[in-house]
């Protein structure tokens, strides 16, 4: 009944319906899958995957026109399946035990030296602030600034906003890019985890003082999704705190997704008397719910008739090194959604979308199962570390980037997104302890993720 009154296809209804049981069976071992207690990575991927790009690709199948829709909605769907298989093989790689990550949860916080002093984080936030200084003075105007001080005059902040950012010709520019993306987030994490567990006038002095820099600096250029994380590393920093349970601070998490965007969407048109809150509802969550899938459906509109197939040339440092020229099929898509749009535009796809315009079909099939191997490594790998508060921050900045590959791209996600960049004091750590080992004539054991005598995945 529900599907004719939405204008949905049945058929693909039932077909997304068995795809989630299947998932939900082969990941019914996983913390987190069944409510939002104590998240896994790979749940949270799942529950992302299903509100950002599942549901609204039924929506986006219907409404839009193009090429290869059938192929689009199959993708979706498969991806509901082999993505667990990926997690399973993981699971199985790691010799993953049931329950691991509700024990991490759990278990008590390891105290180590360096979780007392704030020295590292002030000199980071330090560096931060000077290279916020430096970007700054690159710009003809600051975007956020303009937009106050210029309330209605949306042609000219949008400008302003490409030119700091898309348009910078700055050699400093991805330094930029993670620095608001990655560092300031992060850095939101690590102060305010801190001054939750040692409630101190310093920490709590320096997580507020990180806090209002990070959101002034991120969105100092008006993008809207660096403000959002910072105010969600916010909420994972108190979800961490209370061991995997979310309370009171859950007001917070709409805020961190709407507030800021639809601050800037007031200011732009403030002068406009024909902007409704029908106009409010459609830039802000229906462009965020609706936006990812109807990217998607483009992709697989261009590829191949407009575009060829892209063989790897979507991944910016692959394409560097063989020689290839950059694919730029986000700009292609963003033109193809509305021609209006400045010629700079680009529009990012979930992580399927790069998978399809690079290999095509098969690149989805194989790329959805090394996304499942991927994430259930990094989950693991994570959780067999020692539970300190940098540590958990990790943790939980990682399992946020994983949400976004509902919106973006898998190599972005571990490379420019902060995956990796957040675990090199890890990998340090790790390259540090196998020199030791092996001057001191051991060798390496790994640790399993063990909770009494449960079954494996």
């Amino acid at each position: 009944m529900v599907a004719p009154v939405l204008g949905l296809n049945p058929t693909w209804i039932v077909l997304t319906g068995i795809a989630v049981a299947s998932a939900l069976l082969l990941l019914r071992t996983e913390d987190g899958i069944h409510d939002f207690k104590r998240l896994s990575l790979v749940s949270a991927w799942f529950w992302s995957h299903i509100t950002f790009v599942v549901i609204p690709s039924l929506f986006v199948y219907q409404f839009e026109t193009g090429n290869h829709p059938e192929r689009f909605m199959l993708s979706v769907v498969s991806s509901l399946v082999l993505v667990p298989v990926g997690v399973l093989i993981g699971h199985r790689i790691c010799g993953a035990r049931k329950s691991s990550v509700r024990a991490y949860y759990l278990k008590p916080v390891e105290g180590r030296r360096a979780d007392a002093y704030s020295f590292g984080t002030i000199c980071l936030v330090a560096s931060g602030v000077g290279l916020a200084l430096y970007h700054a003075t690159q710009l003809a105007s600051v975007p956020l600034l303009y937009m106050i001080q210029n309330p209605g005059e949306a042609a000219k902040a949008s400008l302003l906003r490409d030119q700091a950012v898309k348009l910078l010709q700055s050699n400093m520019a991805y330094v930029y890019d993670v620095l608001a993306k990655v560092v300031f987030p992060i850095l939101v994490m690590i102060t305010g985890l801190r001054w939750l567990y040692l409630r101190t006038v310093w920490n709590r002095t320096v997580f507020f003082g990180t806090f209002i820099l990070a959101v002034f600096y991120c969105g100092m250029t008006l993008e809207k999704s660096p403000v959002g994380l910072a105010v969600l590393c916010l909420v994972l920093a108190i979800y961490m705190r209370r061991k995997g349970e979310f309370k009171k601070e859950i007001w917070l998490v709409p805020i961190g997704i709407f507030g800021f965007p639809i601050v800037v969407f007031l200011y732009e048109f403030a002068n406009s008397a024909f902007i409704t809150g029908r106009d409010l509802l459609s830039a802000v969550p229906v462009r965020l719910f609706y936006g990812g899938a109807q990217v998607l459906f483009y992709y697989f509109d261009l590829v191949p008739e407009t575009i060829p197939y892209q063989n790897g040339a979507t991944i910016g440092k692959l394409a560097m090194l063989m020689g290839m020229p950059q694919s730029n099929i986000a700009n292609y898509a963003g033109l193809r959604i509305d021609p209006t749009l400045p010629k700079s535009v680009t529009a990012n796809a979930p992580f399927l979308g790069t998978l399809y315009a690079d290999w095509g079909l098969t690149g989805v099939i194989l790329g959805c199962v090394i996304t499942g191997v991927i994430i259930a490594l990094l989950q693991n790998y994570l959780i067999s570390r020692p539970k300190t508060l940098r540590n958990m921050c990790i943790y939980g900045f990682v399992m946020l980037k994983i949400t976004l590959l509902a919106l973006a791209a898998l190599p972005y996600v571990l490379g420019s997104g902060g995956v990796l960049i957040v675990m090199i004091p890890l990998f340090i750590e790790d390259l540090i302890g196998a020199r030791r080992r092996r001057a001191n004539g051991r060798r390496r054991s790994f640790p399993r993720n063990i909770v009494g005598s449960e079954a494996r995945f």
